[in-house]
């Protein structure tokens, strides 16, 4: 039995895991310990082979990362740049990191993960797309475009979490200073909605069962708006479509 819970989408915090019967793979670490451990039972995370892969550097993808590693010594993956921004905030050894590099296939323990790039504003983000016995799942968060080779990974996939982050008029008309509403819509800021959907329209597959929304604004978005979003996919698209709340939690979603 395998299968994904979502922890927490959003920018109070991120984390989500694929849990098989041999091992526990966990996607950002955004949350506290307390938060892990409603969705993941302790035993499990201590007897389990146990992986923790970072997107990038960001306090909402790596909050809970000392306590984690602490608790429960896991093997951590990402990229050179997120290793070092990393060491630096927590002061960890970079070296107790396991670097990977984009566009590679690696072979872990039974399962296969692929990094790609993404453009958004960490030293050396990354995207994530697993193959674990056949099925694909890829994790495309905090990213300003959506590239060729995100599509590739979505369109090999069965389950995918997509950001949308923000609707184009809310943050326009919104109270963030310009600088930072820049930054968000810039190509290394976040997804809108738009985007988002533009993204989905693209797909030409028929592997992909779900794809969830996710990372939305509480600021610069709404859920009735991305309601509307949801109906259109799920009336046009042949996979289904659905979207996270902020902080979130959904368990044991099959794979």
């Amino acid at each position: 039995m395998m299968f994904m819970n979502i922890i927490s989408s959003g920018s109070k915090g991120n984390c989500y895991s694929i849990c098989t019967d041999d091992s526990i793979i966990i996607i950002d670490i955004g949350v506290s310990l307390t938060r892990i451990l409603n969705s993941l039972e302790e035993n499990e995370l201590k007897n389990k082979d146990l992986f923790l892969f970072l997107t990038h550097e960001h306090i909402d993808h790596t909050k809970g990362l000392r306590t984690f590693i602490n608790n429960f010594s896991p093997n951590v993956f990402c990229s050179m740049g997120t290793a070092l921004e990393i060491s630096k905030k927590y002061e960890l050894d970079p070296s107790n990191f396991y670097i990977l590099d984009e566009q590679k296939l690696y072979k872990i323990d039974g399962f296969e993960v692929a990094p790609f790039k993404v453009l958004h504003d960490g030293a050396e983000p990354f995207g994530y797309h697993f193959i674990i016995d056949g099925k694909g799942v890829t994790f495309s968060t905090d990213l300003g475009v959506i590239t060729d080779d995100i599509i590739d990974f979505l369109n090999d996939s069965h389950l995918a979490i997509v950001e949308s982050n923000y609707e184009d008029t809310l943050l326009q008309n919104g109270n963030y200073p310009g600088f930072l509403k820049n930054r968000i819509k810039s190509v290394k800021g976040h997804l809108s909605n738009k985007q988002a959907i533009n993204a989905l329209s693209m797909l030409n597959t028929k592997k992909l069962q779900t794809v969830y929304l996710g990372h939305i604004s509480e600021e610069n978005n709404r859920y009735d708006i991305i309601e509307k979003y949801v109906s259109y996919c799920n009336l046009t698209f042949n996979f289904t479509t659905k979207y996270l709340k902020q902080e979130e939690s959904v368990k044991n979603i099959p794979i």
